[in-house]
């Protein structure tokens, strides 16, 4: 990471972009983190999850669309399991093969002093294995663990869905900030 700082990079929300016709995304020229939206894949034959909307994009895509600044993402969302445990593995393969951080669940750090991590609010749906899901022990086990192991900032990155269900939303945000 060099010598750049937390307080040098910028944090961008949900990104989906899917198809060429989104060559004129602004690409920021410095450094960025932002939320993945959907599936990374090439020609795999993934076998779309049943009863949501699944989103896929090519992996040739990703630099068109997001140049070289992306520093990490974060995965814990509605759309990381839309193909499965193999789409979760295409994925995670074509941000490593591209040296960008992934956010999930565990912690990522980002450098010495700064953890991140990331949950879904409502991803335990299509979660059979709870790895994105927020549960509230999940995610204080996961901070006093940061915390133990020397972060002075951790940043948890939530992707609420207040689509689905208000009510599990507002108990999650009222533990967030009380």
């Amino acid at each position: 990471m060099g010598n750049r700082g937390i307080n040098d990079d910028y944090f961008l929300g949900d990104v989906a972009l899917l198809n060429n016709n989104f060559k004129q995304f602004y690409v920021p020229r410095f450094p960025y983190i932002f939320n993945l939206e959907y599936v990374i894949g090439n020609d795999e034959c993934f076998q779309p999850t049943c009863g949501k909307v699944n989103l896929l994009s090519k992996n040739s895509n990703f630099n068109t669309y997001f140049g070289k600044n992306p520093v990490a993402v974060t995965i814990s969302n509605n759309h990381t399991l839309d193909y499965g445990d193999e789409g979760v593995a295409s994925t995670k393969r074509v941000l490593n093969d591209k040296h960008i951080g992934i956010i999930e669940a565990n912690r990522y750090w980002y450098d010495k002093q700064t953890c991140m991590m990331s949950y879904s609010c409502v991803g335990s749906m299509f979660d059979k294995n709870n790895l994105f899901a927020f549960t509230k022990d999940k995610c204080e086990r996961s901070i006093k663990t940061a915390i133990e192991e020397g972060a002075k900032s951790i940043i948890v990155f939530m992707h609420w869905e207040l689509n689905i269900n208000h009510m599990l939303v507002r108990n999650k945000l009222n533990w967030a900030i009380g």
